[in-house]
C-alpha cells in the first residue's frame, strides 16, 4: 500500500493573519486542505483569499468559540441567548453530564453545512473543533448529517498521543464513540497532529513523517501568523512555528525520501468514486 498524506491546515476564518499563514503553508509547503469555521468574522476572507487558488476546503465545524449560525435560542443546550456558544468547558461540561440534545447539535452542524455550501465550495470533509465529536451524542448526530448531506469523509482521531493527558482522553472517547461511526460516511486510516498540537516544528514534524504508515492518514496542523485579536481565546503559540515547518526544505525532502504521496479528500473521494462498480 502506499503511504497516502493529507495535511490539513485547521482553523481557516479564524482571523485574518491566520488565514495568511494557511495559504502561505498550501502554495509554498505541503498542506495540501484545510477546513473552514463559518462561525467566525474572518470567513469572508478566507473564502475571497481562495480566489484561483485549488487548496481543498472541508468545514471545521465550532461548537464552542464563535456564534451560532441557529438563531438566539434556538439551541440551548449549545448557545446562549445573545446566540453565542457556551466555550469549551461549559460544553464540556454538560456532555460530560448528557445535558446536550442531540437536535440543537444536528441544527447547528446542519446549518453551518448549509452556509459553507452558500460560498459556492464543494464539500468532502468534515471536522470539529477541539474534537468535540469524540462525544457520541456529537459523533451520532454528524453522522446523521453527513448522511443526509452527502459529505464522504469526517474526521476520527486515532492516535494515542501519550504527551499530555488531554490527548489520551480524546483517544479514549473517539475509541468508546466508534460504534456511533456511520458506515455512509468514510475515516481515514491513520490520524497525526495531536502530539504536535502546539508542538510542531521541524523536527518533531520530520520524526513523525519517517513513521507515517501505508494507507491514508490525515495529518492535523495550525499554521497562521501571529495576531493579537485571537490571543484571548486560542491557546496555540506556535503557529509561526508551523508555517516555517511546513513550509521547509528538508520536511519536504523528508517526504518524498519516505515515498509518501500528498493527496486531498477530494482527490481521494474521486478515487473512491471511480472504483465502484456502475
Amino acid at each position: 500500500m502506499i503511504k497516502r498524506l493529507i495535511v490539513n491546515a485547521d482553523d481557516f476564518g479564524l482571523s485574518e493573519r491566520t488565514n495568511e499563514g494557511i495559504l502561505e503553508a498550501w502554495a509554498n509547503g505541503i498542506v495540501t486542505s484545510s477546513t473552514l469555521m463559518v462561525t467566525m468574522d474572518a470567513m469572508e476572507h478566507a473564502v475571497s483569499g481562495l480566489s484561483g487558488c485549488n487548496l481543498d476546503v472541508g468545514l471545521h465545524i465550532d461548537l464552542s468559540w464563535g456564534k451560532s449560525v441557529a438563531l438566539s435560542g434556538d439551541i440551548p443546550t449549545l448557545a446562549g441567548a445573545n446566540g453565542k456558544f457556551l466555550g469549551k468547558k461549559q460544553l464540556l461540561k454538560m456532555l460530560m453530564l448528557n445535558r446536550v440534545d442531540s437536535r440543537d447539535v444536528k441544527k447547528e452542524i446542519s446549518l453551518q453545512i448549509k452556509k459553507f455550501k452558500e460560498t459556492g465550495l464543494e464539500l468532502f470533509h468534515l471536522d470539529v473543533h477541539q474534537h468535540f465529536h469524540g462525544f457520541p451524542v456529537v459523533m451520532k448526530s454528524i453522522g446523521e448529517v453527513a448522511k443526509q448531506e452527502n459529505i464522504p469523509f469526517v474526521r476520527f482521531v486515532n492516535e494515542l498521543a501519550v504527551n499530555k493527558p488531554v490527548n489520551i482522553v480524546v483517544f479514549l472517547l473517539f475509541l468508546i464513540s466508534k460504534r456511533y461511526v456511520d458506515c455512509s460516511f468514510h475515516k481515514t486510516d491513520h490520524f497525526k497532529g495531536l502530539a504536535l498540537t502546539d508542538n510542531l516544528n521541524e523536527q518533531s514534524l520530520t520524526k513523525t513523517l519517517k513513521k507515517i504508515q501505508p494507507g491514508l492518514t490525515e495529518m492535523m496542523c495550525h499554521p497562521g501568523y501571529n495576531d493579537p485579536s485571537i490571543e484571548g481565546f486560542s491557546r496555540l503559540k506556535s503557529r509561526e512555528a508551523e508555517i516555517r515547518a511546513l513550509t521547509s526544505r528538508s520536511v519536504k525532502d523528508t517526504i518524498a525520501s519516505n515515498d509518501i504521496e500528498l493527496t486531498t479528500f477530494r482527490k481521494e473521494f474521486r478515487l473512491i468514486s471511480n472504483l465502484k462498480p456502475h
